[in-house]
């Protein structure tokens, strides 16, 4: 089960996932997200509604980074997903370099830019 910020990315994974969880801090944003097959909950990302190690992958869109969390709820073999839609210029930015220093443990992926986005992929070493 992956977590994700409600958005357009939800029916993406609907296709890769059995059950999505789209999650906002911000009842408006909800209420904005496209209905589809993500389940849409209310929470605070610094503590997410879900089981320890259940999460398959975590994908962060624009989203503040809670290493905690992101350990707590990653199942061992789970990904990370990190975007920032328009790189340094999104609001909530940390450079992969600060991202991965921000997490617990050793990770490994690879990283990328699209248009004047920046995204990364990172599995647990």
């Amino acid at each position: 089960m992956p977590c994700a910020r409600p958005s357009t990315y939800s029916n993406l994974l609907a296709d890769l996932f059995a059950t999505v969880v789209a999650i906002d801090l911000s009842l408006a944003m909800l209420k904005l997200a496209p209905t589809g097959p993500a389940h849409r909950v209310q929470a605070d990302g610094a503590r997410l509604p879900v089981g320890d190690s259940s999460a398959a992958a975590i994908v962060l869109i624009n989203a503040f980074l809670f290493p905690a969390e992101v350990e707590r709820v990653l199942s061992p073999e789970g990904v990370l997903v990190w975007v920032n839609s328009s790189s340094e210029h999104t609001p909530i930015y940390l450079s992969v370099d600060d991202l991965v220093a921000g997490l617990p443990g050793e990770w490994t992926g690879t990283s990328s830019r699209a248009g004047e986005g920046h995204w990364c992929v990172f599995q647990r070493a």
